[in-house]
């Protein structure tokens, strides 16, 4: 546990009036959204659902879509397929990726018929972490506080 962290976190004015035991409790709510790696399992579950595997594929060689979209969609279905390949989102190049392959019309976003396989993929990526684990503390306990407080 990095005190030096913890100790510029308990800095903060939300944690000056809490007690060691309520500023480590505060510290432990998973509270907070995070994106994680979509595993390629998950990916190939998600991909077999409504037609969209089989969306992907045939964007690969749509004749109707730009040499760009294509090279997306050959990039997707090589993530789907391939073992021990991860989706990050939380990095941008992987969402423009998504993004062009919904301004495509390769994945689906429609209000009207509620379907939005964008917001479907964000949601399996999505957890919920705590501060401390936003920080790469870990776990905070009471003493940890007291710790870092007292240097």
């Amino acid at each position: 546990m990095n005190c030096e962290v913890l100790r510029a976190e308990l800095a903060l004015p939300q944690y000056a009036a809490l007690t060691e035991r309520e500023a480590a409790a505060a510290l432990n709510v998973k509270d907070r959204d995070t994106l994680r790696p979509i595993s390629s399992a998950e990916l190939l579950a998600w991909s077999g659902q409504v037609g969209r595997f089989g969306r992907i594929e045939a964007a690969t060689v749509d004749a109707n879509l730009s040499a760009e979209i294509q090279t997306v969609a050959r990039v997707a279905h090589r993530m789907i397929c391939r073992d021990t390949t991860q989706l990050d989102l939380s990095l941008p190049d992987r969402m423009a990726m998504i993004d062009a392959l919904v301004g495509a019309g390769v994945l689906i976003v429609d209000a009207e018929k509620e379907i939005d396989e964008k917001a479907e993929l964000l949601a399996i990526a999505t957890v919920k972490v705590s501060r401390a684990e936003q920080l790469g503390l870990g776990e905070i306990y009471e003493g940890h506080v007291q710790k870092a407080r007292a240097q």
